[in-house]
Order: structure tokens, then sequence, then C-alpha cells
């Protein structure tokens, strides 16, 4: 066919008839709602070489159908040079999609490999369990406390700390009736009281308790001053 620009256009009568049944059967399969996404779209598109149109079922009836051409130089040769590396960037870009490493499938196991178990299950640090000493009566006590009533003297027999015991208790007790007809005894009462007296007035307690303190003190003291004291003649 002549074209108007003087340039020879070579048309396979066989090519285009299979290009028109092509056609034929992907609009009976998009009549009938088998064609797929991928099926619906260019292969041009997927791949990334063109950019897809808003209106791309309206592109065969706006600029016709597309045909696959390719056009001879000057001495008649055909330059596959751009065609192949078309076809490169193509594979590779098919390569690119297909390779999903990330995504491996596997046969699901009813036991856990050793990656897995390292992963989920982690071992635990042993706590050591420490015996707790009990305590005694001897731990309880500071030593400071004891360190008064343990001497040199306290070492020996029973029997001669209980007679010394007893020496001391001898010596400290007092004669009752002595204590009562003695005036000296009741000049050393008073002055213990009064001494009493003075140290409740120092000692840190309570304002009700010092004062319940003094006045028992006080009535004792009273009590001990109008006694009257018979002396053993009387008695008996």
């Amino acid at each position: 066919v002549l074209d108007e620009n003087d340039e020879d256009v070579l048309i396979n009568v066989n090519l285009a008839d299979d290009e028109k049944a092509e056609i034929n059967r992907e609009n009976l399969r998009k009549a009938a709602g088998l064609a797929g996404i991928a099926d619906q779209e260019d292969e041009d598109v997927l791949l990334g070489l063109r950019q897809k149109e808003i209106l791309s079922k309206y592109d065969s009836e706006i600029r016709g159908v597309r045909k696959d051409e390719f056009t001879l130089g000057q001495t008649g040769v055909y330059n596959p040079e751009a065609e192949r590396m078309l076809h490169r960037l193509q594979e590779e870009l098919r390569a690119g999609k297909q390779s999903l490493p990330d995504t491996e499938l596997r046969v699901a196991s009813e036991y856990y490999t050793e990656e897995e178990l390292k992963a989920k299950f982690k071992k635990r640090k042993k706590v050591k369990a420490r015996a707790r000493t009990a305590l005694t009566a001897d731990d309880l006590v500071p030593d400071e406390e004891l360190q008064p009533s343990m001497s040199t003297t306290d070492l020996g027999n029973r029997a001669a700390r209980d007679s010394r015991d007893g020496a001391d208790a001898h010596s400290t007790t007092v004669d009752p009736l002595s204590a009562i007809t003695d005036p000296r005894q009741r000049q050393s009462d008073l002055s213990q009281s009064m001494d009493i007296l003075e140290d409740l007035s120092h000692e840190d307690v309570g304002e009700d308790d010092l004062r319940g303190n003094i006045e028992k003190t006080i009535q004792r003291v009273i009590q001990s001053k109008s006694a009257v004291y018979l002396k053993p003649e009387e008695v008996s």
C-alpha cells in the first residue's frame, strides 16, 4: 500500500486476521465476565513501561486498535537492538516481581524447629534459694545490754552465788517497826519523796500522768506525817 509520505507499508494478511480473531475472543471473555484483573490490564502497564489511562477501555474506539509494527532502515535492514533492550527490561521486571523470598511457603509442621524454639521460648534465669538462719534469743538481745551483767564475779559455784545474793538482800532489808519509830527514817522517807517529785518533773511524760503521780506522792507524804506511831511498850 502506497502511503502519502512515500513510505512503503507491508501488511501480512494472515497476521491481521489473527489479531482480529484475538480481539474478538477478548471481547467475548470480557462480556461473559471471565477475564481476570491481570488480563484486563495491558502488559506494558503491568510492567510499568506505560502509564495507565483513566478511560483505557475506550482507547481502541478513540485511537483505534493498537498494532505491533516496526520500521526498516534506509538499507532495508531491521535493527533489533531497541527491541532487545525492551525485552531485556521486561524480563528483569518480571523476574523482580516474581521473586518473593520473604513470603516463602512451607508445609506446616506439628513440631517446632530449633530456630522457632529459640525465638519463642527463652530460658529463664534460675533463682537460687538462700537458706535463712533462725534467730535465737542471743541474737535478739544486743551485746551492749549483756556486758554489764557479765563479770568475773558471776563465775563459779551456784551455791556461792546464792549465798552472796542472800547476804546482799539481808543487808538491804529494813525493819518496818524501826522505820515507823525512828524520826531519822521518817526524814529520809520525806527526802526520798521530794526526790521522786523532782524526778517526775524532769521526765518527758504526759501532763495528765505527771499531775496524777504528783498528787499520789503528796497524799502518801501527808498520810505518813499524820499517822500515829505507837511504841512497843504501848502495844504490849
